[in-house]
């Protein structure tokens, strides 16, 4: 079950919902929704996910933003696009 970070055993819990910088749990996989900036501590995750919705122009741009952010400081880059069915596809 996710919690927030304001729960006390946030530090045990494998899923923090938060709109902070801070990653009270350890976590190595960092989820970031809604237009949300990277982190300063980006390299310290394995892997960050950038979910965002590819029919908003403006939603759209940031994930590029982005996108060129990670690949300039050397991060491995993937782009992931469901199908007309649903299905998760990685683009090439």
């Amino acid at each position: 079950t996710p919690h927030t970070a304001r729960v006390g055993d946030a530090q045990e819990t494998p899923m923090i919902l938060s709109i902070e910088e801070d990653n009270p749990n350890r976590a190595n996989v960092l989820f970031l929704i809604d237009n949300a900036g990277l982190p300063a501590d980006s390299d310290s995750y394995e892997r960050l996910v950038l979910v965002f919705n590819g029919e908003d122009a403006d939603a759209l741009a940031a994930a590029r933003e982005r996108w060129t952010t990670c690949k300039a400081r050397g991060f491995e880059v993937t782009y992931w696009q469901a199908d007309e069915r649903g299905r998760w596809q990685r683009k090439q």
